[in-house]
């Protein structure tokens, strides 16, 4: 069964600092919009911290496409 949420969502992404365990969680229509969330989110976060961020995938195969690798 395919359900949707009220905005029309039938996907989401969890994102999680592994030091603080903070984790941020984004909701999306489609999966193919897992790209542009991840460098959105990961643009905001380096300017409101002033750093570069270290990014780790994980392994099962979602964020192995050719956009992710050559990011």
């Amino acid at each position: 069964m395919h359900i949707k949420s009220h905005v029309g969502a039938s996907y989401f992404i969890t994102i999680i600092h592994d030091e603080s365990r903070k984790v941020w969680v984004y909701v999306l229509k489609s999966n193919n919009q897992v790209f542009e969330v991840f460098k959105d989110f990961h643009a905001k976060v380096e300017r409101k911290i002033g750093k570069l961020l270290k990014c780790h995938m994980d392994n099962d195969g979602e964020y192995t496409s050719k956009m992710f690798k050559e990011y």
